[in-house]
Order: C-alpha cells, then structure tokens, then sequence
C-alpha cells in the first residue's frame, strides 16, 4: 500500500536512485519541474549570454560596428560613362556651358578689336592735328586790337615751325654763359641792350621743357606787337615765362618781357615812393581794401605783384577813367561772373598817392599794355 504523497511513479524513481547513486543530480533535476508544477507562485531568473566575437579580421570580412577590416575591398561601383554624342545635346549642361564660354571668347575678341581700331584712328587723328595751337594744355589770346589779316602775325600759317623755333632760341639762351652769346638771340633795342649789358646773368636753372606736356604757350599781340609765350618749371621748380617776336624773318627773344623788368623794381618802388609816374611791368588782380581817402566809390582797389619780387602794393585808379576800362576789360570783371580771370599781366604808370603815410598805396594813373611786350 502506497503512502501518502506518492505515488508509483515516484516510487519508481526513487528504487532507480538509490540502484544508480551517480544519477541523483540528475533525478533532482528532473523532479525540479515537478515540484514547480505544486507551486502556486514562479520565479523567473534571467538568462544572459555575452556577445559572441568572431575573428573576422582574418577572412577580410567587414564589421559594422567595428570599422573596416585589414585587407576589405569594397566592390568597386559601377561607374556609366554617357555616350559621348549625348554630351553636346541642346540644351544639356555640358553644351551650355560650352556656349557660354565661347560666347565670352567673342566678346573679348571683339573689345580687343574694338580699342585697337579707336587706338589707330586716335594716333593718325594726332598725326594729323599736331598743331601747338590746337594741343589742349595750350591756350590762344586774342584781344581786342586782335588782327587777323596782320603780315606780321605769320604765327597763324605754320605754328608749329615758330613754335619749335622759339624752344631752339630758349634753349640756346638758358645755355649762355656770357653776354655775347646771348645778344642775337634777343629782341634789340637801346634801352633792353643797356640792361642786357648790366643785368644779366646765367639762367640759374634749366628749364624743363623734354615734352609738350612740360610746358605751355599762348599767341597774343600788344601794342601792335604780335608774340608767343611760352610757360614752363625750371629744374628748380621755379616757374618761368619766355616771350617771343619776329623780327628779322626769325624769332627772337624778348629778354625784357620774360625777366619782367620796369623801371625799377617793386620792392625798390615800394621804399622809394616817387611822385612821378614810373612804368612797370606788373600782374593785376583784384583787391577789396580801400581807406577813407581813398573811398570804394571813387576809385578801384587792386593789388599789384610783379615776377621774381616778394614785394605786394596796391594800386587805386579812378573810376570811369580810361585806364579803368581797359584794366576790367583785361580782368573781364564788366561782364559775367564766370568769365572773370584771377590776374593778368600789364605795363602800367605807377606813382604814390598824396598821403605818403599810406604805405605801399600808388595811383595807377596809366595802362599801357595789356601784357609784358612792348611795340
């Protein structure tokens, strides 16, 4: 008779063990199933297993998470090269940018052309027009008593043969290391002879005159007198001026004109005030100062410098007068505002005023030339 709690099975199991002792861990493990079957409550134990690592780098296969292998090639892609007649197809990239391309070759050929042809037609255009008289950085004055059918003025049929002639003579001038060398060069008369002899000395600088843009050059006429000046810097950068007639059927030098010579000098006329009208070749300008005996409403203020002398006076002439006239027609101050020039250069008549305490003051009584050359 079987106890409680058994049964046959069981008590077959146990007759087994204890036949087979080494078979007792097994039958335990066998019956732990069992005794869970009686269990009203499981415990569920949780199984974990580290990741398995395989020797990968040795077959050359690629790990994903551990990079690249020693010695993996990827397949090479496949690469698919167009046909070469579809690359030039309208419309495609390759064609547009071909098109765009020779068009900016077109373009640039064009310009080029273009400047190249404007160059040719302006250097045969100066060829042409190479005339001193026409060069911008020069300038023509023509006064009133301008004449054009003048035989003197033969500047105006070939200027630039005068012209060149006038920069041959002042070059030989400049040079001149006395007198004598310098006499047939310029413009002969008694009283510029004298103060040749007595006043010259060596041009103290050579003039810069190696282009035509180093100078510049005016034609006018005074007195009757038809000349050329010319304008330049020495090497020294002090500026000169050098004036020239025909006489003699070539052109000299007005040695008196270019040194700007009166009389006297201003600063010797400035000291010496004299009551007789003394002749000076000065540059005019207009001034604003006036004094109570010399009122803006009777008389014209205007200040007095002459060439090479730091000396400054001003002058005063009485309006309506005719040296009045004719110095605000060489200023153009009668007409439009735009049209007035800064200075200009005359020959006037200078003497003191009545109040000597009125230092550097002189009536203008006379205006003789409108520029430096005399008849």
């Amino acid at each position: 008779m079987l106890k409680k709690g058994s049964s046959r099975k069981g008590e077959r199991r146990r007759k087994s063990i204890k036949a087979n002792p080494n078979s007792e861990e097994s039958a335990r493990a066998a019956n732990e199933p069992e005794k869970s079957d009686t269990k009203s409550a499981v415990s569920i134990v949780e199984i974990s297993s580290a990741a398995i690592l395989l020797e990968v780098a040795e077959v050359g296969i690629a790990d994903p998470y551990r990079g690249t292998a020693a010695g993996y090639q990827p397949c090479p892609e496949e690469h698919k090269v167009p046909p070469r007649e579809l690359e030039s197809r309208w419309g495609d990239k390759n064609f547009q940018r071909k098109n765009v391309r020779f068009t900016w070759i077109g373009v640039g050929a064009v310009a080029v052309l273009f400047l190249t042809a404007l160059a040719v037609v302006n250097y045969f255009s100066m060829q042409e027009n190479h005339n001193p008289q026409d060069r911008m950085s020069g300038f023509v004055v023509e006064s009133k008593d301008f004449d054009v059918d003048s035989s003197q003025f033969v500047f105006q049929q070939d200027p630039q043969r005068y012209l060149t002639e006038c920069l041959a003579v002042l070059k030989k001038f400049t040079n001149a290391q006395n007198v004598a060398e310098v006499i047939p060069l310029i413009r002969n008369n008694d009283k510029s002879l004298v103060k040749m002899i007595t006043r010259w000395r060596p041009w103290l600088s050579p003039p810069k005159i190696l282009t035509e843009i180093d100078y510049d050059y005016e034609f006018g006429v005074s007195g009757g007198t038809e000349f050329i000046a010319i304008h330049g810097i020495n090497d020294n950068d002090t500026p000169f001026i050098a004036y020239f007639a025909y006489a003699n059927d070539a052109m000299v030098l007005d040695w008196a004109a270019s040194a700007g010579l009166g009389e006297t000098s201003l600063s010797t006329l400035a000291r010496n005030p004299t009551k007789q009208p003394v002749t000076m070749r000065v540059i005019l300008s207009s001034s604003p100062y006036y004094l109570p005996t010399l009122p803006e409403s009777d008389y014209e203020s205007y200040k007095i410098t002459c060439l090479n002398d730091e000396a400054i006076v001003w002058g005063y002439v009485k309006r309506n007068t005719e040296a009045h006239r004719k110095i605000k027609a060489l200023l153009h101050t009668d007409g439009d505002l735009l049209d007035r020039i800064a200075e200009a250069r005359a020959i006037v008549n200078l003497k003191r005023t009545d109040d000597i305490s009125s230092k550097n003051r002189f009536f203008i009584t006379e205006m003789l030339h409108n520029d430096w050359v005399m008849p």
